[in-house]
């Protein structure tokens, strides 16, 4: 299963980092992209730099999706939802999940309009935007939660790498 990571800024290159590193398959979508591309995504923590390959992009439809298992992680800010919704169903359709992984309210709601499975997600992973590729977070030991609450069925959480 390939991730798409929408939205590679503070939240996304975290958790594209994370995923990356425990071994999963995962895409990011960012602007620029060539930075990540050329030098890898650097997120320092605190104990050190962690320098994480991982493909990126800055457009859905440049990357070969056919025929792929896909979910895909929104992490745009608020204002730029509507815009990448659009850019997700015009490349993948509106039958692949989409997990908001953003700040504000009603993301979920606009992703639903349009896409038949998508979720909350809970972020215990802050970070900070430095420059493209390039990120901070304190965390050493965070996770990300993936849907639900995890104390509720059907929950996923996924450990930091």
């Amino acid at each position: 299963m390939r991730t798409v990571v929408f939205g590679a800024g503070a939240i996304g290159s975290v958790i594209g980092a994370q995923l990356a590193r425990a071994g999963q398959d995962v895409v990011l979508i960012a602007r620029p992209a060539h930075a990540i591309n050329a030098h890898g995504l650097k997120l320092w923590r605190p104990e050190g730099e962690q320098l994480v390959r991982v493909p990126a992009t800055t457009a859905l439809a440049q990357l070969d999706l056919l025929h792929r298992d896909l979910v895909v992680l929104l992490c745009v800010k608020g204002q730029d939802t509507t815009a990448a919704l659009a850019q997700i169903a015009d490349a993948i359709g509106t039958r692949t999940p989409v997990f908001c992984c953003q700040n504000g309210v009603g993301n979920e709601a606009l992703a639903a309009r349009d896409f038949s499975r998508v979720y909350g997600v809970v972020v215990n992973a802050p970070g900070q935007f430095h420059e493209p590729g390039v990120c901070t977070t304190p965390a050493t030991t965070s996770q990300a939660t993936l849907g639900w609450a995890a104390t509720r069925p059907g929950s996923t959480t996924l450990p930091a790498a």
